[in-house]
């Protein structure tokens, strides 16, 4: 019954339903049977993790934590880990010494301290203080208590009793019949009696209105009452300050014999009904059936103030003492050492033999276990160095020793050697296996010999190479003689010999032990795992399907159907059906359950590759040599197993964050593609062998193993939801259905959203469009850079090599007229034509080279018009003129270039079509452009439907567009015609 005066945590009803699940529950309590130092003992202090030793409250919660109130603060155990709070980590603590815990129906945490008052912690959270500014009669806690109806009931230093109800704290003193203000405990009995005691006054209890009082007078011995507990046959017990333990009758208070003139503390009783009294002083004592047993530092426990006590819910007893935190724990097992009168500590074979002893072979000689007691058996008369390392017995009643210094046989009592008739005899016996013939088989390191009606005869000419360390012997249904070694696995009926190895399925070459079952299937110990032969077929289990060690010393096998495996690293038992549906592939990972030093052996190194290195005694224990002992194990007590441990999933990490694994959903930040995932599973009996499985939903594909890990990580996941699962087992091998789990969101960044992805798609398509768009405009200018490109090679031959050949042309026209009747007028024609001619190369030369290179390099295009003009005006015989305006200014080469050609091509043109007789060019420079005026007195024109014929105005214009400026034309038939062109210029110099 978990009840303590430090965790009045539960009404008398829930009381009552802990009590039958516990009484319900798989887990084995402490044996009544044996004396408390002969529990398993484990001991946690300051240097494991507690803030301080002295534990003066204790506490086991509906969710399987274990809380301790210490002097430095509040702490809480899963069984490896314990997470304090205190003043420093919470604000709602106001004082680091916690005195009392109790929790209410509800699953809320109510924590008492010596100062700070009663703080509140709920649903993973604490949530309220309470003071004596909202009723408490003092913030010095002494105890708290719930009742039956859920009321809350604290006593405090010098205050009364309080009672914590709707809300508010009602107060009762001594002015309503309490014998004292200052209190020390509060109890309800199964009546319904509350039961108060005071700390210098005595009891008084309450039943209903009215409230009764006792003292001395009513046989307790101190009036300094420190704990309340009744029992399961009704009996109420008090433990006094100075008074030692009482027992109520009804009427009085009967001290206890025994325990008198200690402080009691602490009352508890365990589920076999034993009652535990933790005293101030005198150690821990243990009341069964009348019998009082006692626990004391010089047995084990670390102080002799124990202060708190409770059993957990896997029948483990909690002690807190002022030298910190002690557990008691049955032990599986059962050891045979040296204590017990074995000639060896370091036991390498075991064998149990039908009348029910047990045989040892130790390193430094034999034992015998017969009715109860143990004695040597002398082999040598240097029987400190007959390393025993096989026994046998044959039908005949003789028990055979096989030692480093020969072979030996016992009957009746007596010891002789045998011989072998070897030389150089005696020779070291490494194995010896009486086969169902009733023969012995003798093993030496690489020697075979079978003995019978006193003779040894060598076998190892039947393997053709003798085979190399023979380590173990066995027969199975057949007949056939199965023989393991150091090389491989050997098979021997009659004269034929075969040899197997890891090449035909073996685990491992080196083979340690044999065992035949009776179904005829062979069980194979190696130094690589096990391996099953069954019908001519190999099948092979290792460490990584479930197995304790894959260096398997000796095989055995006991009455319910499990094999038995030993190693270096303790004991396992599987059930052998769940081994054959594995070979099968109809399971998954293997079932097992594993003995080590948490279960009370001394070391859980066990000695093997001899035998027999495992034994059956009649009543089905298991017996297991050990380098510190024999072990002994009790398969059929060892059914019943603790249920699988809680897994709790405590918090989220990421990127030096932490989120509580709360329920819901768990929001990580952006960007958080690392996860570290902590939960545990809560074992106070035996943590250190829980097993974990766990799987992300939405990234791990299947259960992941983590052994005794207790964190998960991953690294660069993904944005998205997930759901984190775990599950654990302790020590019976099955999988729960039960689970834990958390959901998980990983915030995306920005460019990891679906609005970021929609928006770079949509950018991705413009930038498409754009790009095909530029194409287009690009491919749309480079055309329009060629048809601009051929106008002004068609301006250009237009203005240079056309109006020069026209020229040549007209003197070669005048000249031709003339030459009949002015032959020196035509030759002079003649000649001008020819220079013209030379003029127009010469021109049409430099407008191509004007195509490949940059404009002429000019400023100014005064001179070229008026060499222009004064040309055609010799030429054609029309008068060209230029007048300049304005100051003149330098220009860029290109519009000097362009304004030339201009002129020239308006010149012509009114000399051409117009028939003018003068033409006047007037080139005006004004502050911001350059104006050039072409006028003449020629016959005119309609420009609003010019001749297509005339290029050269198309020309004009495209030219003065070029270079950013307008041409107009105005003319009419019969005025003449005049052309202007401005042109924007920046002036340079």
């Amino acid at each position: 019954m978990r009840i303590a005066r430090q965790t009045r945590g539960c009404s008398a009803a829930v009381t009552a339903a802990i009590l039958a699940a516990v009484l319900s529950a798989r887990a084995s309590a402490l044996d009544p049977a044996k004396p408390p130092s002969q529990y398993s003992q484990a001991l946690w202090q300051s240097k494991d993790g507690l803030p301080d030793n002295f534990v003066q409250a204790l506490l086991e919660a509906r969710d399987g934590y274990l809380w301790l109130g210490t002097t430095e603060g509040l702490v809480r155990f899963d069984g490896t880990q314990f997470t304090v709070f205190d003043t420093r980590n919470t604000p709602a603590l106001r004082h680091n010494s916690v005195i009392a815990l109790c929790e209410d129906r509800h699953g809320a945490l109510w924590i008492g301290t010596s100062g700070g008052g009663i703080t509140v912690y709920r649903g993973g959270r604490f949530t309220a203080t309470y003071s004596t500014a909202n009723g408490l009669p003092n913030n010095y806690i002494r105890s708290i208590y719930e009742d039956r109806s859920g009321a809350i009931w604290i006593t405090a230093h010098d205050g009364g009793l309080a009672r914590f109800e709707g809300g508010r704290f009602q107060t009762l003193t001594r002015r309503d019949g309490l014998p004292s203000d200052s209190l020390r405990t509060v109890y309800q009995d199964s009546r319904g009696d509350l039961w108060i005691g005071t700390d210098e006054d005595g009891i008084c209890v309450m039943r209903g209105r009215a409230i009764e009082c006792f003292g001395k007078d009513s046989g307790l011995r101190s009036s300094q009452i420190r704990a309340f507990h009744e029992d399961r046959r009704g009996r109420l017990w008090v433990g006094t300050r100075a008074g030692g333990l009482h027992v109520f009758d009804g009427r009085r208070f009967q001290p206890v014999a025994g325990i008198g003139g200690v402080a009691v503390r602490a009352i508890v009783e365990d589920r076999h009904g034993s009652l535990w009294v933790g005293t101030e002083g005198a150690g821990l004592w243990r009341i069964r059936d009348e019998r009082i047993t006692r626990l004391t530092p010089r047995e084990g426990l670390p102080h002799s103030f124990v202060r708190a006590m409770i059993e957990d819910s896997e029948g483990n007893l909690w002690l807190g003492t002022r030298g910190g935190l002690f557990r008691l724990r049955d032990r599986k097992v059962e050891t045979w050492t040296t204590s017990e009168g074995l000639v060896n500590d370091d036991v390498r074979v075991l064998m149990a033999d039908d009348a029910g002893r047990v045989w040892f072979g130790t390193r430094a000689g034999a034992s015998l276990l017969e009715n109860g007691a143990v004695r040597t058996i002398r082999l040598s008369r240097e029987w400190s160095r007959d390393v025993v390392r096989t026994l046998a017995r044959t039908p005949d009643g003789v028990v055979w020793i096989g030692a480093d210094t020969g072979l030996f046989r016992w009957r009746e009592g007596a010891v002789e050697r045998a011989a072998l008739g070897l030389p150089g005899e005696p020779a070291a016996v490494r194995v010896l296996f009486a086969d169902h013939a009733g023969r012995l088989w003798i093993g030496l390191w690489d020697r075979l010999f079978l003995y019978e009606r006193g003779r040894a005869a060598d076998q190892t000419p039947v393997f053709g190479q003798a085979p190399s360390g023979i380590n173990a012997m066995a027969e199975d249904g057949s007949g056939t003689l199965w023989i393991g070694t150091e090389e491989g696995l050997y098979s021997l009926k009659g004269a034929a010999a075969k040899r197997f190895t890891s090449r035909d399925g073996l685990s491992h070459d080196r083979v340690t032990s044999l065992y035949s079952d009776g179904s005829g299937t062979l069980w194979i110990g190696t130094r690589g795992g096990l391996t099953r032969l069954r019908n001519g077929k190999f099948s092979a289990f290792y460490r990584r399907d479930g197995l304790l060690s894959d260096n398997i010393l000796y095989v055995a096998e006991d009455q319910l159907g499990h094999l038995w495996l030993t190693s270096r690293r303790g004991v396992m038992r599987i059930p052998r059906k769940d081994l054959d549906e594995f070979a099968e592939k109809r399971s998954g990972p293997l079932r097992a359950v594993t003995f080590d030093t948490s279960d009370g052996m001394r070391s859980a190194e066990c000695n093997g590759g001899e035998q027999p290195a495992a034994t059956m005694t009649p009543d089905g224990r298991m017996w297991f040599p050990t380098v510190a002992g024999a072990v002994v194990f009790d398969p059929r007590s060892l059914r019943d197993t603790p249920p699988p441990p809680r897994v709790v999933i405590e918090r989220v990490l990421s990127q030096g964050k932490a989120w509580p694994a709360a329920p819901g959903q768990v929001e990580v930040g952006a960007g958080a593609g690392d996860l570290e995932i902590q939960f545990t599973a809560i074992s106070l009996g035996a943590p250190e062998k829980v097993r974990f499985r766990y799987r992300l939903d939405g990234y791990d594909q299947d259960w992941v193993e983590s052994a005794g890990r207790r964190s998960a990580y991953y690294t660069n996941l993904p944005p998205g939801r997930y759901r984190f699962r775990a599950i654990a087992y302790a020590n019976d091998g099955s999988w729960p259905r039960e689970e834990a789990s958390v959901e998980v969101r990983l915030a995306p960044r920005f460019h990891q959203t679906v609005w970021f992805s929609l928006a770079c798609g949509v950018a991705l398509l413009l930038l498409g469009c754009g790009a095909y768009r530029a194409r287009m405009v690009s491919v749309h200018r480079r055309y329009q850079a060629v048809l601009e490109e051929r106008a002004r090679i068609a301006r250009e031959i237009h203005d240079t090599l056309m109006q020069g050949v026209t020229g040549v042309g007209l003197q070669l026209e005048a000249a031709t007229r003339r030459l009949p009747a002015e032959p020196l007028e035509a030759k002079s024609r003649l000649e001008r034509a020819l220079t013209r001619l030379d003029e127009v190369v010469a021109e049409a030369r430099r407008t191509i080279l004007e195509l490949r290179t940059a404009s002429l390099e000019e400023d100014d295009p005064a001179e070229a018009i008026r060499e222009m003009a004064a040309r055609m005006s010799q030429e054609h015989g029309v008068r060209v003129e230029l007048r300049i305006e304005g100051q003149k200014r330098a220009l860029a080469p290109q519009v000097c270039t362009q304004l030339a050609k201009i002129a020239r091509e308006a010149a012509a043109n009114a000399i051409r079509h117009s028939g003018a007789s003068r033409v006047e060019l007037v080139l005006r420079y004004e502050p911001r452009a350059v104006r050039l005026l072409t006028s003449d007195d020629g016959r005119g024109f309609d420009p609003a439907q010019p001749s297509g014929a005339h290029f050269g105005l198309t020309g004009m214009q495209e030219r003065a567009r070029a270079l950013g400026g307008r041409m107009s034309i105005h003319s009419r038939p019969g005025s003449g015609t005049d052309v202007e062109v401005v042109v924007p210029v920046g002036w340079r110099g």
